[in-house]
């Protein structure tokens, strides 16, 4: 797994001086994400895992209005579940996740900014936090779920954002985004039909630097 980390690693390296000197700006994004499995409801909000959000940008200007958007992310997914009055199963699915998307800068100024896109991503870890026994006595739920989990998947994402600042330098823009699966994550070994996808929403800030 870490030599895989290091060749997506590597390659984003590669990309760098390739674009230098051109349109280029990049820079750390960070925010909030709320994941959800495709079995619950979108506005379950006490069945979301929510937690934070990190990635490093690399911004291609195509045209004056148009950008092609690229880099890596840090992606957690998962789910919650009641088990018992008080106990809450957690379902956590970390992704390295390399998104490719187009955005378009729109208004008067260029100061709005809406894209869609595709991601791919490489899976990290997939665990639950399982409850502790309770006065119902205790219910065994697989702490490890790697062999039940693919290694890779793919989805398609829609953002729209603001530029809060903006010189020849820098830029700050905040950012709703929308994650959805296509794949499906579960890998099923058993052949149980078993079928599970996740949906994001992120709330995120980023510094992008222009070279």
């Amino acid at each position: 797994m870490k030599m895989k980390i290091n060749i997506i690693l590597f390659l984003l390296c590669l990309m760098i001086p390739t674009l230098y000197g051109q349109k280029i700006s990049i820079g750390p994004e960070v925010g909030f994400v709320s994941s959800l499995s495709e079995d619950g409801g979108l506005f379950e909000i006490d069945y979301r895992r929510h937690t934070y959000y990190v990635g490093l940008n690399i911004n291609y200007n195509l045209k004056n209005n148009l950008q092609l958007l690229t880099g890596i992310q840090y992606l957690q997914q998962g789910y919650k579940f009641l088990i018992g009055p008080e106990n809450m199963l957690v379902g956590k699915f970390d992704y390295l996740v390399i998104p490719i998307s187009f955005n378009r800068n729109l208004g008067k100024r260029n100061q709005f900014v809406a894209g869609i896109g595709i991601y791919v991503g490489y899976n990290l870890k997939a665990v639950q936090d399982y409850p502790e026994r309770d006065q119902f006595g205790s219910v065994y739920y697989e702490p490890d779920l790697t062999e039940l989990t693919n290694k890779s998947m793919f989805g398609a994402s829609v953002n729209f954002g603001y530029k809060l600042y903006t010189d020849e330098k820098i830029e700050l823009i905040t950012q709703l985004k929308y994650y959805q699966g296509i794949s499906n994550i579960a890998s099923d070994p058993y052949g149980s039909g078993w079928s599970d996808k996740y949906s994001s929403i992120l709330a995120t800030v980023a510094l992008n630097f222009k070279l």
